[in-house]
């Protein structure tokens, strides 16, 4: 029998209700803390509820059992061992900027047509873009729709020519409603008297 490293859950006593060792932890609430539980980074507080919890309640029990087997899968692998000088070795390639190319044999060069190769091809892809702009610019200027033959090209100040003609005519006769109406007002008061004239 292989050691469980996060020990048994335990069994309810015999004559306990099942809702005895339920320390207020909600199902959900304790299927949060199952993996920080599994993985062995629980405070004691919280496993002494999340234990008592998963004695009362079967289904959450259940889910534990689950999750502790398909933790069981994934065992961590050793340590790969890093050959000597590996790392002198990337950083004086990141410096010179060379790309290791796998040769057919298994061992890796750097070879000096590389360098130039990439540079043809980042300035080929380049230019092609910029070629792709251009032409996709060119059609977008071409294929907008031409204003009809009737419209004029610049509207505007003849519209605002007639907005003020407009503007004058409203004013010319609001004027002429007032003039009326105190036309008809001076005519509605009694004519002078000779008495009134003093």
């Amino acid at each position: 029998m292989t050691h469980d490293p996060h020990g048994p859950i335990g069994r309810i006593p015999s004559g306990s209700a099942p809702g005895d060792f339920d320390l207020g932890l909600e199902c959900a609430e304790a299927r949060v803390l199952l993996p920080r539980h599994l993985d062995g980074e629980l405070e004691d507080e919280h496993a002494s509820h999340l234990r008592g919890h998963l004695l009362a309640c079967p289904a959450c029990r259940a889910h534990f059992q689950d999750q502790r087997s398909l933790k069981r899968w994934f065992v961590p692998s050793a340590p790969s061992a890093v050959p000597s000088g590996f790392s002198a070795r990337v950083a004086a390639l990141a410096v010179v900027g060379a790309v290791m190319v796998p040769s057919a044999v298994g061992a890796t060069t750097a070879p000096t047509e590389i360098p130039r190769l990439l540079a043809f091809t980042t300035g080929l892809v380049a230019a092609a873009a910029a070629a792709l702009l251009a032409l996709s610019l060119a059609l977008a200027i071409d294929s907008r729709p031409a204003a009809p033959a009737g419209l004029r090209a610049d509207p505007l100040p003849e519209a605002l020519q007639r907005l003020d003609e407009l503007n004058r005519a409203e004013d010319a006769a609001r004027r002429e409603a007032q003039r009326r109406v105190d036309g008809a007002a001076v005519g509605a008061l009694p004519a002078p008297t000779q008495g009134s004239l003093r």
